[in-house]
This record gives structure tokens, sequence and C-alpha cells, in this order.
């Protein structure tokens, strides 16, 4: 089923999507970097407990 070009909803359909794939790829790589930053903290974690 291909969606012509200059058909709107192309676009409605297309654009979302686009900014849920960046929105993932930016969550992952943020979370990447909170977990290499709680590494050191992880001792307190345990300490808590």
């Amino acid at each position: 089923m291909m969606i012509p070009y200059n058909n709107p909803w192309f676009f409605f359909i297309l654009l979302p999507l686009l900014a849920v794939l960046l929105l993932v790829v930016e969550l992952n790589s943020w979370r990447k970097e909170k977990k290499e930053q709680e590494k050191p903290g992880e001792e307190r974690e345990h300490s808590a407990d």
C-alpha cells in the first residue's frame, strides 16, 4: 500500500512516527548516561537498604 507524498495524511502519519522515533533514541541515550552516572552511587542504594 503506497501513500503518495502529496497526500497530507502521509505527513500526519510520518511526522509523529519520526518524532516518536527521535524521542525513543533520546530517551535511550539519556538512560545510558544516567546509568553511567549512577554506577558510583550504587553503594548508596545498598546502604539505604
